[in-house]
């Protein structure tokens, strides 16, 4: 979280101004026409992008302790734009900025403190920071003293400033704030708090936070109990690769929990989350499937016989378990069992091969919806 370009400095250049006008005094020395030829090299605007130039101008304007310079220096050396990365100079050139009182500055100037990054790690000397910019009501700023205080960084271990940090971030609609609220709240067994700030978040779109609102939908924490919401949040949360959101939906797909049960999807869900899992959630993954096919539920034989075909959660690919498993859903007129059955006969893929029973099964699978399959 990394402030890069300051908006409000942009809005004050009014880029109807002659671009040649402002060339001619940031070339006479004028500092505030060549940091303002700067923003414009940088964006863009008005004139072609050219980090190079950019930095140029930046450099004449900060060495003369021109202060939104000093920090944009500071960001093109922090960054990397226009110049070689070098957080040394990044670091220089935001503390110029920043004992000047340019809370940009001052917030980029805490997170190099913060990551070590050309200095030793100080998380005192990050607070010192990050508490300056905050008190010019930078928000990003807020939060991460909130965090420092969360985790106990620079200062000791303390929720209620903790809480008293992330508020006024999260009244500034700070996502990351609100979520490390909810955090909190919910650790505190303060179930209303914590929908309240996971809500704020979710809406935001923070994976993090879109787990948890719908795990408290499913639990009934702090809101009454709603499979239907909890089932909308966690699908938001795994369609941005939320490992945990991801592994949760399989197990709402695989018992039918808001919506409607689909053992393929449950399947698949499963399968994106598998390189996060742990060996015990492999297990159990592995573990309900077994089950739900043992009671001859023809979509979790089907996914059982996937499992083993392709080697999913760990286990070796077997090929004699994934023609018993599809074989018996298969039996059970289930299509994509005839069809994923037929393509072992074709290939000869575990089983003697055999084209007359795969075109046997392939033309089952046709007649039971299979559409693709027909043709075959």
């Amino acid at each position: 979280m990394k402030y890069i370009l300051v908006i409000a400095y942009l809005m004050q250049i009014s880029f109807a101004q002659d671009v040649l006008a402002i060339r001619k005094l940031a070339e006479s020395g004028d500092a505030n026409a060549q940091s303002d030829l700067g923003v414009m090299h940088q964006t863009g605007s008005t004139i072609p992008q050219n980090y190079a130039e950019a930095f140029k101008w930046y450099k004449l304007a900060a060495e003369q302790n021109h202060i939104h310079a000093q920090y944009a220096l500071g960001v093109m050396y922090d960054v990397g734009l226009g110049v070689s990365q070098n957080y040394t100079e990044a670091l220089s050139w935001y503390k110029k900025s920043a004992i000047k009182d340019y809370p940009y500055a001052q917030y980029n100037l805490a997170l190099l403190y913060e990551n070590g990054s050309g200095t030793t790690q100080d998380y005192t000397e990050a607070l010192k920071w990050y508490k300056l910019a905050a008190e010019n009501n930078l928000p990003n700023a807020q939060y991460k003293i909130g965090q420092l205080y969360q985790l106990g960084l620079g200062v000791p271990q303390n929720n209620k400033e903790a809480i008293h940090w992330y508020k006024l971030a999260a009244e500034k609609n700070i996502p990351e704030a609100q979520t490390n609220l909810g955090i909190i709240y919910q650790l505190n067994q303060d179930y209303e708090q914590a929908f309240k700030y996971f809500h704020l978040a979710a809406e935001q779109n923070i994976p993090e936070a879109q787990y948890a609102l719908a795990s408290m939908y499913i639990d009934g924490l702090g809101v009454s109990q709603d499979y239907t919401e909890a089932f909308k949040w966690q699908k938001l949360a795994a369609e941005q690769n939320f490992p945990p959101a991801q592994y949760s939906l399989g197990v709402m797909y695989q018992k039918g929990l808001g919506t409607t049960k689909n053992y393929n999807k449950a399947l698949k869900w499963y399968n994106l989350s598998d390189k996060h899992s742990s060996p015990e959630i492999r297990k159990n993954i592995l573990h309900w499937f077994t089950l739900s096919a043992e009671k001859n539920i023809p979509e979790a034989q089907y996914s059982l016989g996937i499992v083993y075909e392709e080697g999913l959660f760990g286990i070796p690919k077997n090929p004699t378990e994934a023609i018993k498993w599809y074989r018996l859903a298969a039996e059970q007129n289930y299509a994509a069992a005839q069809y994923a059955l037929g393509k072992l006969y074709k290939y000869g893929r575990g089983i003697e091969l055999n084209l007359i029973k795969a075109n046997e099964l392939f033309q089952q699978s046709c007649n039971n919806g299979l559409t693709e399959t027909c043709n075959y």
